[in-house]
């Protein structure tokens, strides 16, 4: 990259996604002002153009959106989070993060995942902390979040506010700046490789060709990487049919206590205890099978994005054996659904039971985490398919 090309990108407009819960926002309105005011304050503090799209219904939010995810992060954008609990119980808010987030992994800039700037409008320390069993909770504790509350008490225009702003304003250009400066260096990298491995070619005797295939051939092709893929898919095939058969077993206990027979509260508590010891091994089980689900999906998902942008530098057979692979994949996962769908159904009917007893909401805790975790791996599978080519 030359000296002209750095001026270029360091003078370039930056994109950025809000990535909010309306439910939240209606009573905080706060995405419009944080909006409005961050552009402003980052012109200010670094002269940098930024554009922040913040309405997902908005058609140029999906074309940038698409555009940034699949060219993993690239263009160093950033997506700005206002995290709070409505955040973590929103499927559009999770689903955006964790696209972000499996972008942020599949790309060549390491630290990527700096490009998520969480905002804590309200503190929530017992939701977001390094070891919730919430993926999202903890990925936006792990990245350190920037709270905000006094400036949201203070209101819009109060020195709080300024302050807050000026402060998010600077983390910004401090990720971006590192961004920028890891595409340059990745960039002037990639272009000395490939002079020397041009110089190697043409040496006397033709040596250095000879070296150049065989580093290649040290690298995963790309129908290895398929095979590995085929390979993770039976893994995952497998842990969403122990899913579903845990949904069935979880349930029998149920089916043997008589509440109807209890005449006082002590019994029912009674029955409850006993009822909570029995579903407590399933339900750590379904636990620990839907966190195996979705940390397999989040690693599948970032191999995928490297497969896809492998296929679309080669047209031709390459590209159709990808798209064919995609697609059988896409057909082979369609049951995942369903198993949601059942989940969402059981999480409603517990909800009685974990409302009268607090035994049973102890014992039920890990199967609602695992369902939780299940859920967001659904929403990961559900984005692979041969369209992800188009």
């Amino acid at each position: 990259m030359t000296t002209d090309n750095l001026a270029q990108a360091s003078s370039s407009k930056i994109e950025g996604f809000l990535s909010y819960a309306h439910e939240s926002d209606s009573f905080l309105n706060l995405a419009e002002p944080l909006h409005r005011d961050l552009v402003r304050v980052i012109k200010l503090r670094s002269n940098r153009d930024i554009e922040i799209f913040r309405d997902r219904a908005d058609i140029k939010w999906g074309d940038r959106w698409k555009a940034t995810i699949d060219n993993g992060l690239t263009n160093a954008s950033v997506l700005f989070v206002i995290a709070t609990t409505h955040y973590l119980a929103s499927s559009n808010c999770r689903d955006e993060f964790l696209d972000f987030l499996n972008a942020a992994k599949s790309s060549n800039l390491s630290g990527a995942r700096r490009l998520i700037l969480p905002i804590m409008p309200m503190a929530a320390p017992t939701v977001f902390t390094i070891d919730s069993e919430d993926e999202i909770a903890q990925e936006i504790a792990e990245i350190q979040f920037e709270l905000i509350e006094d400036a949201v008490v203070a209101g819009q225009g109060s020195p709080e506010w300024k302050r807050a702003l000026i402060k998010l304003a600077d983390r910004f250009i401090e990720v971006v700046t590192l961004a920028e400066a890891q595409a340059a260096a990745a960039a002037v990298q990639a272009e000395a490789e490939e002079e020397a491995k041009h110089a190697k070619a043409v040496a006397p005797g033709n040596e250095g060709a000879a070296e150049a295939e065989a580093e290649a051939a040290d690298e995963p092709g790309l129908f290895e990487a398929i095979e590995n893929l085929e390979h993770d898919f039976r893994d995952m095939t497998g842990l969403t049919e122990k899913m579903s058969g845990l949904m069935t077993t979880v349930v029998e206990p149920m089916k043997t206590v008589d509440f109807g027979s209890a005449a006082s509260a002590k019994e029912m508590n009674a029955k409850f205890a006993r009822l909570a010891k029995k579903m407590t091994p399933d339900s750590r089980a379904i636990g620990e099978t839907g966190r195996a689900l979705r940390d397999k999906a989040n690693a599948m998902d970032v191999s995928i994005r490297h497969l896809v942008r492998m296929a679309k530098d080669h047209e031709g057979p390459i590209e159709e054996g990808v798209r064919g692979f995609l697609g059988g994949a896409k057909t082979s996962l369609a049951g995942t659904e369903d198993v949601a769908d059942m989940m969402d159904g059981l999480l409603t009917s517990m909800a009685p039971a974990e409302a009268a007893s607090s035994l049973m909401r102890t014992a039920l805790k890990p199967m609602r985490t695992g369902i939780v975790a299940f859920s967001d791996s659904v929403r990961v599978i559900h984005k692979w398919g041969p369209e992800l080519l188009d």
